[in-house]
């Protein structure tokens, strides 16, 4: 899980990434974002890691990519 936003109206766009084990059912913090966003995709790709693109800031929509790699 990536970015996403804190409170409400208006959106505070957060830069935090969470990793999900499935197996313990736990969630542990991760390397954040470069840039904080909300509204993006975040695709796997076939060689495990992840790319995040698009999104919205709070002020902006956001034309920025990234790749994550676990």
């Amino acid at each position: 899980m990536a970015g996403g936003c804190s409170g409400y109206s208006p959106c505070a766009a957060t830069n935090t990434a969470e990793l999900y084990d499935a197996f313990n059912n736990h969630w542990s913090p991760a390397a954040s974002l470069n840039a904080a966003s909300n509204a993006h995709t975040a695709t796997l790709l076939s060689n495990g890691k992840v790319l995040v693109a698009g999104g919205y800031n709070g002020t902006a929509i956001l034309s920025r990519s990234e790749i994550y790699d676990p």
